[in-house]
């Protein structure tokens, strides 16, 4: 590969999420980077190719520094948006984060995203619509309850529509520290309840 032909192909480097469990045996066969219970993956924007390990020593990079080239075209050619949705009366419900890629989930990476969410919360619950788009709630305004009942009745509604879902797991998503985590939902409400539980016994024994 030549050093004009690597430089065209390093600008058309984007990447993609994909869900990693149900992509595991695919994912033995090419480059990527795990986030939770996510796989990272790249692909040539151009072309639309996934890009494999041959690729990639052409290019003569590893997968990290990949993602830094993927991240910074990412950011040039589909910059992140991050759009408000309030309810009739004006008030903030939460923020859809998406990009005009062919994965707009991948906004949620960006240095960007994480820069404007971070301003707005230093915590969120976060769950993926296909991969399309990621909404993005505060949890001082949305309790776990609440939140998954927003996934739940996204996946009704869309799930018809689209192909396959990412994910239809509920994430906690701290921008400032680069974090993102799988939630145990069942476990947090049950453990919320068994402390609710015992609260009450406590109250009713001081009578």
């Amino acid at each position: 590969m030549t050093q004009q032909v690597r430089k065209h192909e390093l600008k058309n480097v984007l990447y993609d999420i994909v869900n990693k469990e149900d992509n595991s045996r695919f994912l033995q066969k090419i480059p990527h980077m795990n986030i939770s219970n996510l796989a990272i993956i790249f692909y040539f924007d151009d072309t639309k190719d996934l890009i494999t390990f041959p690729i990639l020593n052409l290019l003569k990079l590893n997968t990290r520094e990949l993602f830094k080239v993927a991240k910074t075209n990412m950011h040039n050619k589909y910059p992140s948006k991050i759009i408000k949705t309030r309810n009739k009366k004006g008030e903030m419900l939460f923020y859809r984060i998406t990009n005009d890629s062919k994965s707009g989930i991948s906004a949620i990476l960006t240095e960007k995203a994480k820069r404007e969410l971070k301003l707005k919360s230093n915590e969120m619950y976060i769950f993926f619509i296909s991969n399309r788009e990621v909404i993005a709630l505060d949890p001082k305004q949305f309790n776990i309850s609440e939140a998954m009942y927003l996934l739940k009745a996204n996946d009704f509604i869309f799930g018809h529509m689209e192909r396959y879902f990412v994910t239809s797991s509920l994430y906690r998503y701290i921008p400032g520290k680069n974090i993102l985590e799988e939630l145990d939902v069942d476990s947090i409400l049950i453990n919320k309840q068994e402390e609710e539980n015992e609260s009450f016994i406590e109250e009713e024994l001081c009578f």
